[in-house]
């Protein structure tokens, strides 16, 4: 699991204290995709100016399945070069199986992060930046944060920044942070922060931790368990490296493993594909335009760096068997489970997989965070993050700072 580079002051309080009841599953068929289409208006824009010169544009929209959807990003950097990096970037599915057994909940296409679930944030959830409004609620937040050294050589060093953008939906007892970080150098942090209350309690220690004298874990005579979980997050990512056309998706490991040396090894994925991690090869992807060069005469391209902490897998429940699932774009592929199937579209990410020829990648990328709970999850969570990198890899010649 990675630890963001940054802290959130006073949310966790504001978030805390918000807990509500589980609601009947409902699904709907939602609207077509809209990642290839202009902002809304100036309204659901954001274009921030980094302290180094540096610039982040992007449009806004809020959904009721996905919640906040993020689209047309787009890095300047400080002397004014411009990347187009993604046409959408979202939260596609929230998985949450209990030890047990049962539940296996999908809050996402079950609950919805958006509407009623997206949180009416307050100046207290977001402190030294600014709420944007959809139908009259605050439903992001958006400020620069440092974020410590952008780099350090000896005497010479330079302290960094990064846009954050923030939205908050509860379902059941749980908070969940959609957050991202647009860093000064181009890099982009995709985060969930889960906090809240513990859902449910079990009165077997063999699914949970014992948890005594507090609150949730008390309220069913014989249940002082706080019940294990798991938390799989898959996120959407509809890239576009300086537009539509000469996208490549390349995965990139090292051989070698428990050997002196190792050798670099690049593929190129030709057709779509079902991967999964390799924490011995290291293993990453990326997507690069063989047509744009940066001054260099290097292709341009975004690397997506794995998190490497816990793998969650199940025969029966085939999306959760590979990591990454590299798609050819279909505007009905929408979420990686409990996808709406009217026009012919696959039920889950496993699906969506059928040996097309990849022209125009769509990336679903999916972590996972085993949750043992422990007293000090009682009666407010602690937020507790999963995150991952989109790092440019040579989308510019030179450093950025």
């Amino acid at each position: 699991m990675r630890k963001l580079r940054m802290l959130m002051p006073g949310l966790l309080v504001a978030l805390g204290l918000v807990a509500v009841a589980l609601i009947s599953r409902t699904m709907a068929t939602p609207a077509a995709a809209t990642d290839r289409l202009p902002c809304a208006s100036a309204a659901f824009t954001i274009n921030e100016r980094l302290p180094n010169g540096a610039r982040w544009t992007m449009c806004w929209e809020e959904r009721f399945r996905e919640g906040v959807v993020l689209r047309s990003i787009k890095y300047t950097s400080p002397a004014g070069e411009a990347v187009f990096v993604l046409s959408q970037a979202n939260l596609a599915q929230i998985f949450v199986p209990y030890d047990p057994g049962t539940p296996r909940f999908h809050d996402l296409s079950d609950y919805g992060l958006g509407d009623s679930h997206l949180n009416n944030m307050t100046p207290a959830d977001c402190p030294g930046g600014v709420l944007l409004q959809n139908n009259g609620r605050n439903i992001i937040c958006k400020t620069i944060v440092p974020v410590g050294y952008g780099y350090k050589y000896y005497d010479t060093q330079k302290q960094a920044s990064a846009l954050q953008v923030f939205s908050v939906s509860h379902i059941g007892a749980y908070n969940y942070i959609n957050h991202w970080l647009f860093y000064d150098d181009g890099t982009i942090e995709p985060a969930v922060g889960a906090t809240g209350q513990l859902q449910m309690c079990t009165s077997n220690p063999q699914h949970g931790w014992r948890i005594d004298g507090q609150q949730r874990c008390t309220l069913s005579s014989g249940q002082p368990y706080g019940t294990s979980h798991m938390h799989n997050y898959y996120w959407r990512l509809d890239f576009d490296i300086n537009g539509i056309s000469n996208n490549v998706v390349e995965q990139i490991e090292f051989s070698g493993n428990q050997t002196e040396q190792r050798q670099l090894v690049q593929s190129t994925m030709l057709s779509e594909q079902k991967v999964q991690v390799s924490p011995t090869t290291f293993r990453s992807w990326r997507v690069k335009n063989t047509a744009a060069l940066n001054s260099d005469g290097h292709q341009r391209s975004y690397e997506l760096i794995p998190d490497n902490y816990h793998n969650f897998r199940n025969t029966n429940e085939p999306w959760t068997q590979n990591d990454l699932y590299v798609t050819q774009y279909n505007p009905c592929e929408l979420w990686a489970t409990h996808n709406p199937t009217s026009g012919g579209c696959g039920d889950d990410v496993s699906d969506f997989v059928n040996d097309q020829t990849i022209t125009d990648p769509v990336l679903w990328y999916g972590l996972s965070f085993h949750h043992l709970t422990r007293d000090e999850d009682d009666p407010y969570m602690s937020s507790h993050w999963n995150s991952y990198l989109l790092v440019p890899r040579d989308a510019f010649a030179a450093q950025q700072r």
